[in-house]
């Protein structure tokens, strides 16, 4: 399985969560938001790292040689595949120049968690070995994003913003292992 990043937007969903982050670092004037922004990019991208989520809006390309059957989403026997991404938005099937998507359906228990994602055959369609996938992931709004995320970025964020100018990057890092070991993502 190849899985090539083909766009990614660090910089949409900090923009968008520059109003929450502000209330949650308790700042009200607007001479820091390019930090804000900034720090809140920087805690998206360790929260993808250490969950391995998708957060921010990006395009994948997957080959589907090696995907994994899986007979878990909605209990169903027909045929499916857990993806390797999450946070799935939309999704192209091609086989050859053949646009086959309307042969299967996304399923997804957890849009903006840590849940996977699954493709399903609409009917008794099998995926080609050689057909490849392309992924839209991330999350668009803040409403959609998993709370226990947000809770955690925004705290890593008003953490960032009071440390400003203290010259410890390591108090960040091991700020963020203490985050992570009360969050246990579901599979």
């Amino acid at each position: 399985m190849t899985i090539k990043r083909t766009t990614i937007d660090t910089g949409a969903l900090p923009l968008l969560l520059l109003p929450t982050m502000k209330a949650q670092a308790r700042v009200e004037h607007a001479r820091d938001d390019a930090l804000i922004t900034g720090h809140t990019a920087a805690a998206i991208a360790m929260v993808e790292r250490q969950c391995n989520v998708s957060l921010n809006p990006a395009v994948y390309e997957v080959t589907t040689d090696e995907l994994a059957w899986s007979s878990i989403p909605r209990g169903t026997s027909r045929a499916s595949w857990q993806l390797p991404l999450n946070n799935v938005r939309s999704f192209v099937v091609t086989n050859g120049a053949d646009d086959i998507s309307a042969d299967f359906e996304l399923w997804q228990q957890d849009f903006g968690g840590s849940a996977s994602a699954y493709v399903t055959a609409a009917g008794s369609s099998l995926m080609n070995t050689a057909a490849l996938l392309t992924l839209t992931v991330g999350v668009l709004t803040p409403p959609a994003l998993s709370p226990a995320f947000l809770s955690v970025i925004g705290r890593m964020v008003a953490s960032m913003y009071e440390n400003r100018e203290a010259n410890s990057a390591l108090w960040v890092d091991g700020f963020a292992a203490e985050l992570f070991s009360m969050w246990r993502p579901c599979a």
